[in-house]
């Protein structure tokens, strides 16, 4: 693979798309490889935008964070790219993620962290690094683990983590072949199960205090961030609770 067909030499992040597809952020635009050949799909936004530097996949299409304008941009293709807002007076979104269905951003200079609320409106939650007497800080990286979201911050050294919501989590790879899945909520708990044993359980909630009403479709195997890769079989809801007796004789040959 050259670099053939890229806008600029400067290359500044790289991600994998859903449809398995690389992006390569560059100084002079974005491209998308294929496997065979680059693409060149325009300039993000207009002049102030010098560089694309963050990725993330929210509801299945790109977004793509930038300096030096501090705002957000959709792919709608071709080379068109779509407004998502600027974070504040930030400069630069540096690490992108989605959480628990919403989309997360991470700034410079002041290292804020903000949540994506609808056409060109960020939310702003917190600022996580105030060292004083620097220019930059920032929130730099973001992960999730065990259900909540990590940022790592710079010139502190720190890593925060906050818990959007509730969840079970297993973050762990499947063992090979086909495997039972279950996910359960209890009362105010909710539970995960692979093949018959429980591998996760939230911590209690106050239900009352959650909003569940929701526009969007169910979906099962897509969530807002990613797709499941592989194949599903005998999906099934129920309204009440299994015991995990009940669970156990589901996967029973």
């Amino acid at each position: 693979m050259s670099n053939s067909g890229l806008p600029s030499n400067r290359v500044s992040f790289l991600a994998q798309a859903p449809d398995g597809a690389i992006w390569a952020a560059t100084n002079a635009g974005l491209a998308r490889y294929d496997g065979q050949n680059w693409t060149d799909l325009g300039q993000v936004g207009d002049a102030t935008t010098t560089q694309t530097y963050s990725f993330a996949v929210f509801r299945g299409e790109l977004h793509v964070g930038t300096w030096a304008s501090g705002k957000v941009f959709r792919y709608g293709g071709g080379t068109t790219w779509i407004d998502c807002g600027r974070l504040g007076q930030e400069l630069e979104v540096m690490g992108m993620l989605v959480h628990n269905g919403q989309l997360y951003a991470g700034t410079l200079p002041l290292a804020e962290v903000y949540r994506y609320t609808g056409g060109e409106t960020w939310n702003r939650l917190a600022q996580l690094d105030t060292t004083p007497e620097v220019k930059y800080r920032r929130a730099w990286t973001m992960a999730q683990f065990q259900g909540r979201l990590f940022c790592g911050t710079l010139p502190s050294g720190k890593v925060w983590s906050f818990a959007a919501g509730t969840s079970a989590t297993h973050d762990r790879e499947l063992r090979p072949g086909w495997r039972h899945i279950a996910a359960s909520r209890d009362g105010n708990r909710l539970r995960l199960f692979v093949d018959g044993k429980q591998v996760a359980e939230s911590a209690e909630f106050d239900s009352a205090k959650y909003d569940l009403s929701c526009e969007l479709p169910l979906r099962i195997g897509a969530g807002a961030g990613d797709y499941f890769h592989g194949r599903l079989s005998a999906v099934r809801l129920y309204r009440g609770v299994l015991s995990q007796a009940e669970l156990a004789r589901l996967i029973e040959p």
